[in-house]
């Protein structure tokens, strides 16, 4: 019987994300049978996985990011707008732009009475102003905690404006002591409400290579050459990516990752 897998990387049976040891110990104690993983701990000086959500998906045409959080989160995220602004000096563009972002600041009095008013509010300006493909709405702990429900929101907000895809993220920072947890809630988001299970027509070279904002446009180059070499076109996600290649995963005969 197939597990849903819940985007929390430690909730997984038998996976190791962190041994604490080195690699010779490591495979001694995995050839015993007795591999275990090193205890985590939140600590305040650790990426969160809103970061790495926001992150991995920052450079993608025609899109919005609102943030439903207080207006430090966003703060985290000024390595990934340099990253992408780097990106766009390699590939060639001239007139550098920073990422869309939009934060709808929850105070004091989000987290007594709620914050949903002032995501709709955020969700319709976003819309209005930029007329994008895609809205991505990231939780954060104050929403989480709160208990917005960012979902429902993001369903109703999609029947007001049809010709854009608006997609809830859950990415809270508690939910996992696994920074990297980010980078998968954010793939489950584009699997459920972009891909949707859809059955497309399989295209026999075609492979996916997802990378994330830590490989540089030197690197992609590269890759693509190699793998050219041998027959395969790629389709390079989620970085430097859109709607449209998004679309094309599930017309992969096979699918890696680079990081």
């Amino acid at each position: 019987m197939a597990v849903q897998y819940s985007g929390v990387r430690e909730s997984r049976a038998g996976r190791v994300n962190d041994a604490g040891i080195s690699s010779r110990i490591a495979e001694e104690q995995f050839r015993k049978g007795c591999l275990k993983r090193a205890d985590r701990s939140f600590a305040q000086g650790l990426q969160c996985q809103q970061i790495n959500s926001m992150a991995c998906l920052m450079s993608l045409e025609d899109s919005v990011f609102v943030s439903h959080s207080p207006q430090g989160c966003v703060g985290c995220t000024i390595m990934a707008v340099d990253m992408y602004r780097v990106g766009q000096a390699h590939r060639g563009i001239k007139t550098i732009r920073n990422p869309r972002i939009i934060v709808t600041n929850l105070d004091q009095k989000s987290v007594v009475f709620g914050g949903e008013q002032k995501l709709r509010e955020s969700v319709a300006k976003a819309v209005e102003r930029y007329k994008p493909k895609l809205v991505f709405v990231y939780a954060s702990c104050a929403s989480g905690i709160i208990g917005d429900d960012i979902d429902a929101i993001c369903a109703s907000m999609g029947t007001e404006y049809p010709g854009t895809v608006i997609i809830p993220i859950h990415c809270e920072g508690f939910k996992s002591k696994i920074c990297a947890s980010g980078f998968d809630a954010a793939f489950l988001a584009i699997n459920k409400y972009i891909l949707k299970k859809e059955k497309k027509p399989v295209v026999p070279n075609l492979v996916n290579l997802f990378a994330p904002t830590t490989v540089s446009y030197a690197d992609q180059v590269e890759m693509e050459r190699m793998l050219a070499l041998i027959g395969a076109e790629v389709n390079y996600i989620p970085f430097y990516s859109s709607l449209e290649k998004i679309r094309r995963i599930p017309q992969a005969v096979a699918s890696t990752s680079i990081c």
